[in-house]
């Protein structure tokens, strides 16, 4: 009797273990693809910035270009 607790018991123990490693997978892919998708906003917002930037020094209107751009770089971010 005591040999067939203690195999339920490590049954239990490596289904946990399974359990634990798989959602520490899941975790890290998520986490992964969030770093992935901030990564990309900043250099969206970048190229963007620079581009309208350069358009607006041409056109005399740097602080309110810098402005719309700073809030389009945060939105393409999802802060905003």
């Amino acid at each position: 009797m005591k040999i067939r607790t203690q195999l339920r018991h490590s049954v239990q123990v490596a289904r946990a273990e399974r359990m634990r490693r798989q959602r520490n997978l899941d975790h890290s892919i998520v986490f992964r693809a969030v770093v992935a998708v901030v990564i990309v906003g900043i250099a969206i917002g970048g190229a963007v910035s620079a581009y309208t930037v350069g358009v607006a020094v041409r056109h005399g209107q740097v602080v309110i270009q810098v402005v719309t751009v700073t809030f389009s770089a945060l939105t393409v971010l999802g802060l905003f």
